[in-house]
């Protein structure tokens, strides 16, 4: 398990899709306005 040190501490927000990364960021903006 100490091959992979980094990889176990970046967050797993890095891998997420596009697609969704941008619908994270939509619900994001709209509890900001709200």
């Amino acid at each position: 398990t100490s091959t992979l040190p980094s990889q176990s501490c970046e967050p797993p927000t890095r891998r997420i899709d596009p697609v969704v990364q941008s619908v994270n960021n939509y619900f994001n903006i709209k509890t900001i306005f709200y």
